[in-house]
C-alpha cells in the first residue's frame, strides 16, 4: 500500500531463549473479544483480532512453546510453570496483518517470531561478539521507544532527545534490532555520547532517508520524510530538510519509525490545520507498522516543545506549549496593525 493511500484510509477513519518443553494442558486459547481492545484499533473488525490472536497461540503450540497470549502481549512460560518475564509485544506483527491479506498472516506471524528468537538466541547464549566494540562499531545506531510508565531498563544505554520518548543504543542486525547492553559495552574506548554520535551517522548511512510533499484536502500540504526503520537518527539531523520549515518552525510528528511527519508553520492560519495534524498522526501511529508515537511536536530553531493531547471518547483536548501560545500571540496581535498601515 502506497504511502498516499495509508493517509486517505487514516483520513478517511477520522530477548531469552524460549522454554522448549511441550506447552502445558493448563494453557488456555486466548479469550475472545467482545469488542476491538484499545491495543488493536488498527483491525477492522473485532472477528479480525481474535483471528489473529488465535494465530499466535496456534504459533506457540506448533512449536512447543510454553506461552500465553493476554492483551495483546505474548508471555513465555518458565519450567517451574510461572510467566518468566519474557515478553513480546504484538502491535507491530499484529499491524503488518491488519494490512495484509488473512491468508498471510501465519507467514508473518512465524517470520516475526522466528527473528525474534534468533536474536534472543544470540545475547542469551553471551556471544562474545556482542561485547566486542570493533564488531559492534559499525552496526551501532539509535532507536525510540515510548516508555511503559516512565520505566526504562537500566541495562541499555538510554538518552531523552525528545519530550515523552526514549532514545537507546542498538545494533542493527539486517532483519532486526538487539539492544545494545550496558554489560557488554564495560571495555569498550570512547563515552558513551560519542558511541551516540556513531550510530546516528551509522543510521543514516545505512537508511538515507527521502523527502516527498503529499497535497490533501483543505489546502493541506504535509513534508514526508521516510527512511527505512531509522527515523531516530534522521530526527536529530532534521537540518537537512530546511523545506519542511515555515518561518515560524513546524509542526513535526514520528508516528512510525520509518516516517517523520511535518507541517510548516508560515503564520497564525497553521493553527487551523492542527487538528487534521494530529489526526493523521494518530491514525499512522495506530495503523503501524512500526509505531513509535502519536506525539506531536513544535520544532523551530532545533529546540522540541511537545503538545499535551488527552482524548477523551470522540472528543480531544490539546494543550499547546507556552512558548507557541506567545508565538501565536504575538502573531494574532500584529494582523490588524499590519491591515491598517
Amino acid at each position: 500500500m502506497g504511502l498516499f493511500d495509508l493517509l486517505k484510509r487514516v483520513l478517511g477513519k477520522r530477548s531469552s531463549t524460549p522454554s522448549q518443553r511441550s506447552a502445558p494442558m493448563q494453557i488456555s486459547p486466548p479469550k475472545p473479544y467482545e469488542s476491538l481492545p484499545a491495543w488493536a484499533a488498527h483491525f477492522q473488525t473485532v472477528d479480525d483480532v481474535n483471528e489473529f490472536e488465535r494465530l499466535v497461540d496456534a504459533y506457540f503450540r506448533k512449536r512447543n512453546i510454553a506461552a500465553f497470549v493476554h492483551e495483546g502481549i505474548a508471555h513465555r512460560i518458565g519450567d517451574d510453570g510461572k510467566p518468566n518475564g519474557h515478553q513480546s509485544g504484538l502491535t507491530k506483527v499484529s499491524q503488518m496483518c491488519s494490512a495484509s491479506e488473512r491468508w498471510e498472516w501465519s507467514g508473518l506471524i512465524a517470520a516475526h517470531f522466528d527473528t525474534l528468537d534468533r536474536a534472543g538466541r544470540n545475547q542469551a547464549e553471551s556471544d562474545p561478539k556482542f561485547k566486542s566494540y570493533d564488531w559492534c562499531e559499525s552496526r551501532l545506531v539509535t532507536r525510540l521507544i515510548q516508555p511503559i510508565d516512565g520505566d526504562v531498563t537500566p541495562k541499555w544505554h538510554c538518552r531523552q532527545d525528545f519530550e515523552g520518548l526514549v532514545t537507546y543504543l542498538a545494533l542493527d542486525m539486517g532483519e532486526t534490532f538487539c539492544s545494545v547492553l550496558t554489560e557488554n559495552t564495560k571495555d569498550w574506548p570512547g563515552t558513551v555520547e560519542q558511541w551516540f554520535q556513531i550510530a546516528e551517522a551509522n543510521a543514516r548511512r545505512i537508511a538515507p532517508a527521502t523527502h516527498a510533499v503529499e497535497s490533501l484536502p483543505d489546502e493541506l500540504e504535509l513534508h514526508l520524510i521516510q527512511t527505512a526503520d531509522h527515523v531516530a537518527a534522521w530526527s536529530k539531523a532534521l537540518d537537512q530538510f530546511s523545506q519542511i520549515f515555515g518561518t515560524f518552525g513546524a509542526f513535526v510528528s514520528m508516528p512510525t519509525s520509518s516516517l517523520i511527519v511535518a507541517l510548516p508553520i508560515h503564520g497564525v492560519d497553521a493553527i487551523g490545520h492542527l487538528q487534521s495534524f494530529i489526526s493523521i498522526t494518530m491514525g499512522l501511529d495506530r495503523d503501524g507498522p512500526g509505531s513509535i508515537s502519536p506525539y506531536v511536536y513544535w520544532v523551530k530553531d532545533d529546540v522540541w516543545h511537545k503538545f499535551e493531547i488527552v482524548v477523551d471518547g470522540q472528543s480531544v483536548r490539546i494543550t499547546p506549549p507556552d512558548a507557541f501560545v506567545e508565538l501565536m500571540n504575538s502573531l494574532a496581535g500584529d494582523e490588524p496593525n499590519a491591515s491598517q498601515s
